[in-house]
């Protein structure tokens, strides 16, 4: 049964909201009706009745203490000086010049008058769930030279994924898009063709429905992890920073940072590990991974099995499930996370050396108590584990942090990436490379050129070989043209071969997919497959075989997609961006000395006050309509959170330019009749398009007559 809702709460009905109740009358009352809902017998994604938002609870509390919404602030204008100074990411050492200036304490006057009191007043706000600091203690096969063996304490920064999650939910500014059932979306009402779009259209959802109890919500829970550098230009400071959200709330929402739909969960150790011998740092690295990770989401493991009353976006409260049902990341973390070796793919059970190859029975894909058997197997020294352990290319790690996760299946959870397996992998490494090598890096880069502008398409002035740092963007730019780029430079099955990995590329990309589509993509990779050989033949490709990794991992998105929607809602461009906020600000923001415990306080403080300034917009949307309006920190992130937008390096500021035009100064054919235009320069209509493209651009006084059939015109080359 659910558990109970809190005793100081009000007491809600058990009776479902009219939202959920809407998909069974529907169902039975409109056969027309394109979409199948859940059985309504499950009571999926049912209500149990209303409570308080946060902000009505805030502003309760705040009434009956006497305060005003900007509390602990004196005014509005004051806690915005608090929000714009947060903001602004100013050294602490300017904060306090700027309060200590005879100016701002004479007129500008805030009750705060150093940086202490200032932080003080900050650190009272409400923000995001606390970060626990937990040691681990590491002892290497390595001595020193007392004989004894080296060690090294290290530090898991972490959140209660629970408490993430239910932070997420409760967010008032995602009511409307949230999703809380599942339901199978046809493009007509004759049900033939399947669409395949945000979370709840997907299979997984639908199947995991029937693992839990009735009247729960399943809430997929979506994880991503990548390392990154915390310093742009110099040293040697990493993070490997784990972000999680929810599929409850919709891809585009999800992609946005100024949405706040994905929470930093913790920071994990990256140590060298420099207590062990060389030869056992990387498998101790992949250990010590699992093992945070581990810790780190075991508030998932009983909240997954029993359950949890969450309040959601429409302030209902839900019996939530939180499951593990996607995980994002690039491949060589996708094969640790997975326990499979780097030259495997860590979804399916295809040999090494037989990623290449276009099955016509895919291989079967790994399952999570099949592998479980096997590494405990081999842990333990069985004999009958040895041989598909090596026969499947996994890695010696046990327990994995997945072992215990319920309803989960972590090789189905481990998404397609977009950014490096299709842009930066199979275009960029793969595609261009062979093609540049059959045209000539030059001719490529000549082509690219002098490829006609447009507005919606980047201008390669220098080629693209020049191109220093390849993002999603300039990617995604460098595909649209690549097709027009090559055309007549090669033909037969290479540009067969090419055009059908393009159409993958592309489609792939679909927000939405029909069955048609999917199938689409079938057909393209297949008659990519069918006339690969080429690239080799044609000197492409010097190896003899297609056995990588990125170009297998195309075999699977069509599964991907059935099971959790469209690809863009998975892609690592969302963390990525995010370790602008998550990482290399809050390292910057520290004084490179301890510096994770700061990056913490440096991001509780950031969270604070976004939630003031929503909850100031709630409270007193007539005293800040003015405000938001004139300076919208939203619109000021958009940019940002739009992936075609990131990541411009200064590098490649050539590639945002115009194309040049160089003009003779003498034409070669300076007086050339009408009619010769139309006859020998295919200038057909001539007259009546120039006489239009002057009425449309050319103010009338300028204009002092129509163009005649007997006038002459300079032709440039």
């Amino acid at each position: 049964s659910p558990p109970s809702i809190p005793s100081e709460l009000p007491p809600h009905s058990r009776s479902p909201s009219p939202s959920t109740s809407r998909p069974s009358k529907r169902l039975k009352t409109d056969p027309s009706d394109p979409t199948i809902y859940f059985p309504s017998e499950y009571s999926a994604g049912m209500a149990f009745g209303r409570r308080l938002s946060r902000f009505e609870r805030r502003r309760k509390m705040q009434e009956r203490a006497g305060k005003m919404p900007w509390a602990p602030f004196a005014d509005l204008d004051e806690a915005q000086l608090a929000c714009w100074a947060i903001r602004s990411e100013m050294a602490h050492s300017d904060l306090d010049a700027l309060l200590r200036l005879p100016i701002t304490q004479s007129r500008t006057r805030p009750s705060f008058r150093n940086k202490g009191q200032f932080f003080k007043l900050v650190d009272e706000l409400p923000h995001g769930p606390e970060f626990a600091r937990r040691t681990v203690t590491v002892v290497g096969d390595l001595q020193d030279s007392d004989g004894k063996f080296l060690e090294e304490e290290l530090e898991i920064w972490g959140r209660n994924p629970v408490d993430c999650i239910q932070e997420i939910l409760q967010n008032p500014s995602h009511k409307g898009h949230d999703r809380y059932a599942p339901r199978k979306v046809y493009t007509d009402s004759t049900q033939t063709v399947r669409e395949y779009g945000e979370m709840d259209t997907s299979d997984w959802w639908w199947e995991t429905q029937f693992k839990i109890p009735k009247e729960g919500t399943v809430v997929p829970v979506i994880l991503a992890s990548d390392e990154t550098k915390l310093t742009q230009f110099s040293g040697d400071k990493t993070a490997l920073p784990i972000y999680i959200t929810v599929g409850t709330i919709v891809k585009s929402v999800r992609r946005k940072p100024s949405s706040h739909a994905t929470m930093l969960l913790g920071y994990l150790p990256t140590s060298k590990l420099k207590m062990y011998s060389e030869s056992l740092r990387t498998s101790k690295g992949r250990d010590l991974f699992h093992f945070c990770m581990k810790r780190l989401l075991e508030p998932l493991v009983d909240a997954g099995k029993n359950g949890v009353m969450m309040q959601c976006p429409d302030g209902n409260d839900r019996w939530a499930f939180p499951i593990l049902a996607a995980y994002i990341a690039d491949h060589p973390e996708q094969c640790k996370v997975a326990c499979t070796k780097a030259n495997r793919c860590p979804k399916c059970k295809a040999a090494a050396d037989a990623l290449g190859n276009y099955p016509v029975d895919m291989p079967p894909i790994r399952t999570q108590q099949e592998a479980l058997t096997i590494l405990r197997g081999h842990c333990e020294g069985r004999a009958e584990a040895l041989r598909p352990f090596e026969d499947e290319g996994w890695k010696d790690v046990y327990p994995p942090f997945w072992a215990d996760l319920p309803h989960t299946n972590i090789f189905t959870c481990i998404t397609p990436d977009l950014l490096h397996q299709v842009h930066k992998g199979v275009f960029k490494d793969h595609l261009l490379e062979w093609c540049s090598a059959i045209i000539g890096k030059d001719e490529l880069d000549l082509r690219f050129h002098v490829m006609s502008s447009h507005p919606s398409l980047r201008h390669f002035a220098g080629g693209i070989s020049g191109v220093s740092q390849w993002t999603a963007a300039v990617a995604k730019q460098a595909e649209k043209q690549f097709l027009g780029a090559i055309a007549g430079a090669i033909s037969g099955p290479l540009l067969l071969a090419t055009r059908a990995l393009m159409d993958v590329i592309l489609l792939a990309q679909y927000p939405t997919h029909t069955d048609k589509t999917l199938a689409d993509l079938g057909d393209a990779l297949a008659k990519f497959h069918q006339h690969k050989d080429a690239y080799v033949e044609a000197g492409g490709r010097m190896l003899p075989h297609f056995d990588i990794p990125k170009l297998h991992a195309l075999l699977h998105y069509i599964m991907s997609i059935q099971q959790l929607g469209g690809l863009d809602g998975f892609s690592s461009e969302s963390p990525e961006r995010l370790h602008i906020d998550f990482a290399k600000k809050a390292y910057s923001a520290s004084n490179k000395r301890d510096y994770t415990v700061q990056m913490t306080k440096w991001l509780a403080r950031q969270e604070a006050v976004v939630m003031l300034e929503s909850y100031l917009a709630w409270a007193s949307p007539e005293l800040t309509e003015e405000e938001s309006e004139a300076d919208d920190p939203e619109d000021s992130l958009s940019i940002m959170s739009d992936p075609d937008s990131m990541d411009i390096d200064a590098e490649d500021d050539d590639l945002a330019l115009p194309p040049s035009h160089y003009l003779a100064k003498v034409p070669p054919f300076p007086k050339v009749p009408v009619p010769v235009l139309s006859q020998h320069f295919g200038a057909k209509a001539f007259c009546a398009c120039l006489e239009r493209f002057l009425a449309e651009n050319v103010p009338p006084a300028l204009i002092r007559r129509a163009p005649r059939i007997s006038d002459c015109f300079a032709v440039y080359k």
